[in-house]
């Protein structure tokens, strides 16, 4: 992993090595794929030398203590520095950007909530350190109203199952929705809110969880939106909040952008109602352009990468992982924008703790891992 290169005409030598103390934070709702002390980002940077100082989530302690005696177990066993793995629980937010922002620290791995993602970004370029981030999306989807004539019931089902699976708490969540005004929008707006009400009621990660999603539900309806169902505490076992369903038309939407974009992470999603093409146009616009950001980060990696990883991306692609993989056209989208193949991998939830759980297993393979 090391990559070294040999500039024999300018007599220059270079190779990668270890960042320094990498600081991880994992989400609620991957305590395994991703947590702070076991996830991806744990076991790139351990695997590339670093230290890593992990913030242990509170929705699952337990858990992450498990994981964490388990590598203070390995690190007993092979014989490597104690405090090779470091594990902080519950801080404050001003001490969380203060950690992210000290000298000492060579990186941070981040997955989670947007709003404070984009403030550990913040405290991190201000001071000079990088900052890897796998944010919460609201997923807008565009239903056009060709497609909602042709098989609307079928949409309306897989929407549905998108919306309320796991009780909305996946990164995937479609929680922005632009359907066409009149007749055609209104019929699947009703359908969705039959489906919404039948539907049985998940469990909820935490109370906090509970908390943010009634508070965003507030924020949306606050700026005129309307409750179409739902919208209460309550209805399934536990920690739980009604399926909600919110509508606002694509003038409203418009004239107050941000606020109709508050994240609701959870059971609900917000219906737009589109007078025409050329609104849903104008919505479009007036969005959040993660994509954009997404395409910027790509061509910008591509550009620092190493002429010997460089031939191999070009021969072989990229492969894309993790919920946002799974966003229906992102890789012809991002082909179409680097000019390469763009794959998305297999079970791409997984794909990348059980590719690290493989070379674990089999580390006589693939010894540059322990490296």
């Amino acid at each position: 992993w090391r990559v070294p290169v040999i500039d024999t005409a300018s007599n220059i030598r270079s190779m990668f090595g270890a960042m320094g103390p990498v600081v991880v934070f994992g989400p609620n709702n991957f305590p395994y794929a991703y947590n702070g002390i076991a996830g991806g980002d744990f076991a790139g940077a351990i695997a590339a030398g670093n230290p890593v100082i992990a913030k242990g989530h509170p929705c699952h302690p337990e858990t992450t203590r498990l994981f964490a005696e388990a590598a203070v177990a390995a690190i007993k066993s092979t014989g490597m520095p104690p405090g090779l793995v470091q594990l902080v629980y519950r801080t404050s937010h001003e001490d969380g950007l203060k950690l992210v922002s000290d000298h000492r620290i060579g990186a941070i791995g981040y997955t989670g909530a947007r709003t404070t993602g984009l403030k550990l970004k913040a405290a991190a370029d201000g001071a000079g350190k990088p900052i890897y981030l796998e944010l919460s999306s609201i997923n807008p989807v565009f239903m056009m109203a060709g497609a909602l004539a042709e098989r609307l019931e079928k949409i309306a089902d897989e929407f549905c199952t998108s919306c309320l699976m796991a009780t909305g708490q996946f990164c995937t969540n479609p929680g922005l929705i632009v359907v066409p005004a009149g007749d055609l929008g209104n019929t699947f707006i009703k359908a969705v809110a039959e489906r919404f009400s039948k539907a049985p009621v998940g469990t909820m990660l935490a109370e906090g969880v509970r908390k943010s999603f009634l508070a965003a539900v507030q924020t949306i309806l606050a700026a005129g939106a309307s409750l179409v169902v739902g919208g209460q505490s309550g209805g399934g076992k536990g920690v739980s909040c009604q399926n909600t369903l919110l509508k606002v038309s694509g003038k409203q939407f418009l004239a107050n952008p941000h606020a109709f974009q508050t994240e609701a992470f959870g059971n609900g999603s917000l219906m737009v109602q589109a007078d025409s093409v050329a609104q849903m146009a104008e919505i479009a616009e007036a969005l959040d352009k993660s994509i954009f950001k997404v395409e910027e980060a790509i061509l910008k990696a591509l550009e620092t990468t190493p002429p010997e990883l460089a031939a191999d991306i070009y021969r072989r692609g990229l492969y894309l992982t993790g919920g946002g993989a799974l966003l229906k056209g992102l890789d012809k989208r991002l082909s179409q924008k680097i000019k390469l193949p763009v794959h998305v991998a297999d079970d791409p939830l997984k794909s990348v703790v059980r590719g690290t759980g493989l070379a674990l297993k089999n580390y006589q393979r693939y010894p540059f891992v322990m490296r």
